[in-house]
């Protein structure tokens, strides 16, 4: 039976991990920073056991990234892959399509332009509210995908992406509509 390692998104990455190496929540970056004393080799040294029993040969990895265009993935051709925040502070097809509707990003401060009024989208600033305040608004949620979650992870391929929608957690949402 395969078992997955589903990286398409940091929390979920982490509970897996978390998992298989038998650590409490939370306990990864403590284990690896503080009692490795952020080398890799000692870590991997002090897991090795937990890290054996894991069977690469039934392990996949789940990861995906959908995404349209409107040229052919020329800007990918001549850029190769880039995250979020390089792609919307050059010029790039998305950066147009957004400034063509008013929306442009200054992601060195932090801010959001749309049609000539500022918004604040510093993560840092709305991550620690609570839910409720947060629900109020969707600042933080612009602020995680520009400051969090903007990275690619991978690029893989995927033998059956049918296989991998059939699961229950997952959810299309379109980032544009």
């Amino acid at each position: 039976m395969n078992s997955y390692y589903d990286i398409t998104n940091p929390d979920i990455s982490f509970d897996w991990l978390h998992e298989v190496l038998h650590m409490k929540q939370g306990g990864l970056i403590d284990e690896y920073c503080l009692e490795c004393h952020n080398d890799f080799d000692r870590f991997y040294e002090k897991f090795l056991p937990e890290i054996n029993e894991i069977d690469i040969e039934s392990l996949e990895i789940v990861a995906f990234q959908v995404t349209s265009n409107d040229n052919g993935c020329a800007d990918i051709k001549k850029h190769g892959l880039r995250n979020l925040q390089w792609v919307l502070s050059n010029e790039t097809s998305l950066s147009r399509f957004l400034k063509q509707r008013g929306i442009s990003f200054d992601i060195e401060k932090k801010l959001m332009h749309i049609l000539g009024k500022e918004y604040d989208v510093d993560y840092e600033k709305y991550k620690d509210l609570d839910c409720i305040t947060r629900r109020n608004g969707c600042l933080h949620k612009i602020g995680h995908k520009l400051f969090y979650d903007f990275q690619i992870n991978a690029f893989l391929f995927c033998k059956d992406i049918y296989v991998v929608l059939e699961y229950k957690w997952y959810k299309l949402d379109m980032e544009i509509p």
